[in-house]
């Protein structure tokens, strides 16, 4: 029914650690083929899969928004570490 993967090597919408869904609906293009991310997740990295493997649209260009993404993790990360080390 799903199956849980982790791959060392980072591609551009493919998370390390990720889990594929064997579904189908009529909503949703095939679930085979869609990393959802599993582990510790950050709004940013919800955004970005969303983005990337639903299509969702949005306002900015994607060079932009995954600057933009990455800037804000950045931010989260600083703040996150600092209460616990």
């Amino acid at each position: 029914m799903f199956r849980y993967e982790y791959d060392t090597t980072l591609g551009p919408t493919k998370p390390h650690s990720h889990l594929h869904v064997n579904a189908e609906t009529p909503l949703v293009r095939d679930l085979r083929n869609i990393h959802f991310p599993a582990g510790r997740l950050s709004v940013e990295h919800l955004i970005f899969h969303l983005v990337t493997e639903f299509d969702v649209r949005c306002e900015l260009p994607p060079e932009e928004l995954v600057a933009f993404l990455a800037q804000s993790y950045a931010s989260w990360q600083r703040t996150d570490q600092s209460r616990f080390p």
